[in-house]
């Protein structure tokens, strides 16, 4: 089952590129760090991708390569469970924000809690900060349950989870949105290095 109302980026074809503008949130969440941890967090980035990075247009493609350092800096400095935990935090943010509300608050209308309104926006959603990195979709799905496949990774996404472990707590973040109490998200990385993601949702409708 997959969503097919919006064109899915072919990651063969496209060069692996993420919005600045995201990229800068992981950032921020460094920045927001203890002045010593930013320090040295900071210190493990290359200096041209912190430059790049930092004097880029909010919605200018940056490479993917540059979101991946940021976000193995962050993951390595505060551990994988804290990381998805601010990776949730970040997500829901800007779940509430321009970019994503309008669609984020359309889809928990229309759809509420079912895995229809995840199968529709989530592809549409990443797919405005995000291309070439990876296709997402439902492989399957039943009441207050469904099977995410992100899938096409290219090598600077899975030669760690810790990519995944994002969208792990992206998903996390839909839950909360949809007014989810009760949700869990399982990662399945056994296939990471074939460029593949299994997630198993499960949340109360």
């Amino acid at each position: 089952m997959g969503y097919d109302g919006d064109p899915v980026v072919d990651s063969a074809r496209t060069p692996p590129e993420i919005r600045a503008s995201w990229t800068r949130r992981v950032l921020r969440m460094i920045d927001a760090l203890p002045k010593r941890d930013v320090v040295e967090c900071r210190s493990r980035i290359r200096a041209d991708s912190l430059s790049r990075l930092e004097n880029a247009a909010p919605l200018e493609w940056l490479p993917a390569e540059i979101h991946a350092q940021v976000i193995e800096v962050l993951r390595n400095h505060v551990g994988p469970e804290r990381y998805r935990q601010l990776y949730t935090d970040m997500t829901l943010d800007g779940l509430n924000r321009p970019l994503f509300g309008p669609l984020a608050r359309a889809a928990v209308s229309m759809f509420g809690r079912s895995a229809v309104g995840l199968e529709r926006v989530f592809p549409r959603g990443w797919g405005l900060v995000a291309r070439g990195c990876g296709r997402i979709h439902m492989t399957s799905s039943a009441k207050g349950r469904a099977e995410m496949l992100l899938e096409d990774l290219p090598p600077g996404l899975s030669r760690t989870d810790t990519y995944a472990l994002g969208f792990a707590g992206a998903f996390d973040a839909c839950g909360i949105f949809a007014g989810s109490t009760e949700r869990s998200c399982v990662v399945d990385t056994s296939e990471l290095g074939e460029g593949r993601v299994r997630y198993r949702l499960a949340w109360d409708e």
